[in-house]
């Protein structure tokens, strides 16, 4: 977590949407929910997204995402790694 901001790197390609349903599935997965719940709601095609999650609360999410979370990547949605 930087500056109050969670810094996911992705691998997918910007192409077609690849890169956003890649972050959401990665984000899903850790959270532990359904994709449904998880939506970009900003940065469609920039580098920086705001997410919307449901479900889920901010102390849960920066337990789960957050730095120092030993995340392991998810070799199907091609995350690279976090990034302190």
């Amino acid at each position: 977590m930087h500056d109050g901001v969670i810094k996911i790197r992705i691998a997918a390609a910007p192409i077609e949407n690849a890169a956003n349903l890649a972050l959401v599935d990665f984000v899903a997965q850790h959270l532990g929910i359904a994709k449904r719940y998880v939506r970009v709601v900003s940065g469609h095609a920039s580098r920086s997204k705001v997410l919307d999650i449901d479900g889920v609360s901010a102390a849960v999410i920066a337990a789960k995402l957050g730095k120092g979370s030993d995340l392991e990547p998810i070799p199907r949605v091609g995350v690279k790694r976090m990034i302190p």
